[in-house]
């Protein structure tokens, strides 16, 4: 009888580590790396202010975030804002701009939690999440040289042309 309880209180303690490493996983918002990551490791370095940045191109999708960030959006919800909702505000900016504003060079939203910044790129987009107490104009150049240096940017007729 006494054996029988060892191996079920081995089959508790291995069930409850499996649930707590999934959920650590599951936490962790930090995907594995990628091909994006050393961009992600120059964005970071620019500002502690920065808190997530994002490349969604040719229908790829990766993400990074700061650790232990203070008011983070749910993953779920940061997928459909770069697979959706950014690459949508940046056509219909785009298009606006091409009516009679001279073009688009980038978006800056202002969240409650967040400031995000939306630069097209060649076949998709940067986006980097700011914290709210940053300048994030103060951070807009840096940003765009490391766009610039990694060879990401958009000819920029291509922000005019239909």
């Amino acid at each position: 009888m006494q054996s029988q309880w060892g191996v079920y209180h081995l089959c508790v303690l291995s069930f409850l580590v499996s649930i707590f490493e999934i959920k650590t996983k599951k936490n962790s918002m930090q995907p594995p790396k990628n091909e994006f990551t050393p961009i992600f490791d120059q964005l970071f370095a620019i500002s502690p202010d920065i808190r997530y940045a994002a490349i969604y191109r040719a229908n790829q999708l990766e993400f990074s975030q700061r650790p232990e960030l203070q008011n983070a959006s749910s993953s779920e919800s940061d997928k459909y804002e770069e697979l959706i909702v950014n690459p949508t505000l940046l056509t219909l900016v785009k298009q606006r701009g091409q009516i009679d504003c001279g073009g688009m060079e980038y978006v800056f939203i202002r969240y409650g939690n967040f400031f995000q910044f939306v630069h097209p790129i060649a076949g998709g987009h940067l986006s980097v999440a700011i914290e709210p107490r940053a300048q994030p104009f103060d951070l807009l150049e840096k940003i765009r040289r490391v766009i610039t240096e990694n060879g990401l940017q958009v000819r920029p007729r291509l922000l005019t042309d239909n």
